[in-house]
């Protein structure tokens, strides 16, 4: 795939390259950052986060059905393969209780795991010609920064796709105080501790990875791209021999980094925010690997010598 850039407006009715002038607070004038309506197609649906994680979001975002590599294929077969069978295994076990249209969203939610975090999507954002110049930046240290192995190789090709379909709106004379990219800055000497605030480390999918970014009250990130740590097993899955038959499909996939990639975690934030966390987890319908995993850091937070007893009285109120 490659990604290209369309500029469709900016303001001022200027050239995108220059800039306009607004008054200050003490009435003299100066230089306003010129933002743009861009439209960005066949972006890695991966670089998406990583823009979401500098606080930058899209206005509208749509997936690619069409084929975007010789291997989505094999990916596409796949995932019909493994939406049929999920729903043959829900249909046996839910039939009597719930409708058949909600048990192929089940089925297709499980079969996602397969789908490659590169998977491409259309995306329009507004952003200031300042602001792209400094994530470019950014993605320029990590392609000279990361590791070597499948994951990393791909991600860099993508970064620095991406600052080619931006180099008509670069800038000379950039800024030197560059900081890592915000979803590569994990902690990773933090000791795990449950109190008013916390912090927890946990093995998950790149699938669990996303969907809790999607929230904002808590700190989710990747420990460590340059290890993966196998792939992830849908709950749904009993039986040894299917589990067997997920695993081998699943690592086919691997050339092409599958959301089913497990990777290490770091989770944080305060009390507040992961009880709010929490009820969304019990109110609604979720990723069964997030309701699982929020789960288990209830337990150790409910465990924890460092919760104090009004803070774990009012944990104990939840039942995931």
């Amino acid at each position: 795939m490659q990604i290209t850039v369309k500029a469709l407006r900016h303001n001022y009715n200027q050239s995108p390259l220059s800039k306009s002038t607004s008054t200050n607070s003490e009435g003299g004038s100066k230089p306003s950052e010129v933002r743009l309506h861009i439209s960005i197609c066949q972006m890695p649906y991966f670089l998406t986060l990583i823009l979401e994680s500098e606080s930058l979001y899209p206005i509208t975002k749509s997936y690619i059905m069409r084929n975007y590599s010789q291997s989505c294929n094999n990916e596409n077969n796949l995932y019909k393969k493994w939406s049929d069978i999920f729903s043959k295994c829900l249909y046996s076990r839910y039939h009597n209780v719930l409708d058949d249209a909600f048990l192929k969203k089940i089925a297709r939610i499980n079969a996602d795991y397969l789908i490659s975090i590169f998977r491409p999507i259309d995306a329009t954002y507004i952003i200031s010609i300042e602001k792209i110049n400094y994530i470019c930046q950014q993605m320029m240290n990590f392609t000279m920064l990361c590791g070597n192995n499948n994951l990393c190789n791909k991600l860099s090709l993508f970064m620095l796709d991406f600052i080619s379909a931006f180099s008509g709106f670069m800038k000379a004379g950039s800024s030197k105080n560059v900081i890592d990219l915000s979803i590569f800055d994990a902690n990773q000497k933090m000791q795990e501790h449950f109190g008013s605030t916390y912090s927890t480390y946990y093995n998950g999918s790149f699938r669990l990875l996303f969907e809790n970014l999607k929230s904002s009250e808590l700190r989710h990130l990747p420990c460590n791209i340059n290890h993966s740590i196998g792939f992830f097993t849908p709950l749904i899955i009993k039986k040894a021999s299917l589990a067997q038959e997920w695993y081998r499909d699943i690592q086919s996939l691997s050339n092409n980094c599958p959301c089913g990639t497990l990777i290490a975690i770091q989770e944080s934030g305060n009390l507040r925010d992961f009880k709010t966390k929490v009820n969304r987890v019990c109110c609604s319908t979720v990723l069964p690997e997030l309701a699982n995993q929020t789960k288990l850091t209830l337990k150790k937070y409910l465990i924890s010598a460092d919760c104090q007893p009004l803070e774990h009285q009012d944990l104990c109120l939840y039942k995931i």
